[in-house]
């Protein structure tokens, strides 16, 4: 049995038309929507990372201020202050690491009760970043963190270099 063909001008056409080629077109679309997610996600990656590293170092140097207070009586009740205020004096992702600034947390914690330390400063501190361009995949912000701790040894006689 033999199928009957529309005679429209339509189908015409349809079936007259030559549909090589259009995998050709299909292929590099294919491959720019693979690279920019790939690139999308290459970008964020290297932002969080960067960020990350300015947090890591913002909790260093509060973690240590904190821990440099510890030595002297006089400087011991101010061991938080110093290291917030330490940690505030680096920025990450172009702002200051504070409480003050938006999406940021910072949490100091002294501890007196190490032993064979006078004492020890934990900084941990976390902000929530905005991502590039994983926001089309449903990525739009990302929470980045970071820690440190610094301990206050009795046998500390100075710091700074020698020569």
């Amino acid at each position: 049995m033999k199928t009957q063909k529309c005679n429209c001008l339509i189908c015409r056409v349809a079936w007259t038309r030559n549909d090589r080629g259009s995998l050709g077109l299909l292929i590099p679309c294919a491959i720019l929507l693979l690279i920019l997610g790939v690139g999308s996600f290459a970008a964020d990656v290297v932002h969080n990372t960067l960020v990350r590293a300015e947090l890591q170092n913002a909790s260093d140097a509060g973690a240590l201020a904190g821990a440099a207070a510890l030595v002297s009586a006089q400087t011991a009740p101010m061991a938080d202050y110093y290291a917030t205020q330490a940690t505030a004096a680096n920025f990450a992702d172009g702002n200051p690491v504070s409480e003050n600034s938006a999406n940021t947390t910072v949490a100091v914690s002294i501890d007196t009760n190490v032993p064979g330390e006078i004492g020890e400063c934990h900084v941990q501190v976390s902000r929530q970043i905005q991502n590039w361009l994983a926001s089309i995949f449903g990525r739009s912000t990302e929470l980045v963190s970071a820690d440190a701790t610094a301990a206050c040894s009795q046998n500390v006689v100075s710091t700074g270099s020698q020569h």
